[in-house]
């Protein structure tokens, strides 16, 4: 019997009706290069798309409730919740992409029968403070990432705690345990709200840390790509490193104007923004 090749999505997010110059080249790329796919544009319910449409036809619209994108924090607690994910489930794999990010050639079938639970560039200690030669320290980035949704889906039935009782405790007893707001905060880590079921998590962190660090912790079976696969999916810091490392260019990168600019003007022209 043959096997069913992996469907997968794409999604790009936007909360703006007007995207900028980069945007738009980080559009028009993505719409040309992943054309075999589904790409969808996610964005406020109501939202004027008119110039997305026209820079590329092929989107497929994906209006949200416009409280899930009205800031940064509201975006990083969408991507933590199965709502999002129950929306595209009809898929295996589901790649995020932010118009800061670049993708260099057709390669997301090829990921996704790699089989990872959740994969985008590598982090480094120090992360953005840190040194070009800083050790690796996992895999993590949201803006250019693949996630299996099957096992996305199967995280929030679990339940486990995000935060064990006992490391709850300690933090309350060294940090808060003369705080009322704190002494809360410890409480209900005694309720379901600490566990992946609940499904409206408060996690403080970017969503990027809860599926790269967090979930592989506490669930074992969520397979996290590992660094040297990492590097061939995306770039985001030291991308001149990282090329001389994987002596090629990636899948994509993410914050290609952030970080390096000079490297990937080299690599994609004008493209990259001159």
């Amino acid at each position: 019997m043959t096997k069913r090749q992996p469907r997968a999505v794409v999604g790009i997010f936007t909360h703006t009706p007007e995207p900028n110059k980069e945007e738009i080249r980080s559009l028009v790329q993505c719409s040309r290069i992943l054309q075999s796919h589904p790409i969808c544009l996610i964005h406020p319910e109501g939202m004027d798309t008119a110039v997305y449409l026209k820079e590329a036809p092929n989107l497929k619209l994906a209006p949200i409730p416009e409280h899930h994108l009205a800031s940064l924090r509201s975006y990083n607690r969408l991507k933590v919740t199965p709502w999002l994910y129950e929306q595209f489930k009809e898929y295996d794999f589901f790649l995020t992409y932010e118009l800061d990010a670049w993708v260099f050639r057709d390669e997301l079938i090829d990921w996704c029968e790699k089989d990872f639970d959740y994969i985008g560039a590598p982090w480094f200690v120090g992360h953005y403070r840190g040194k070009a030669d800083a050790a690796y320290l996992g895999v993590g980035n949201s803006g250019f990432s693949l996630r299996k949704i099957p096992s996305v889906l199967k995280v929030f039935q679990s339940s486990e705690r995000l935060l064990p009782f006992t490391e709850a405790t300690q933090q309350w007893w060294n940090n808060g345990r003369f705080s009322l707001k704190y002494t809360w905060w410890w409480l209900e880590r005694l309720t379901n709200k600490n566990r992946f079921r609940h499904g409206k998590h408060d996690f403080p962190d970017n969503e990027d840390v809860f599926w790269g660090e967090l979930v592989p912790k506490r669930l074992p079976w969520f397979r996290v790509a590992p660094v040297e696969s990492a590097k061939a999916f995306a770039f985001e810091l030291y991308p001149e490193r990282m090329y001389q490392e994987l002596g090629r260019l990636p899948f994509g990168c993410h914050k290609y104007l952030k970080n390096n600019p000079e490297f990937w003007r080299l690599h994609m022209g004008e493209l990259a923004g001159q």
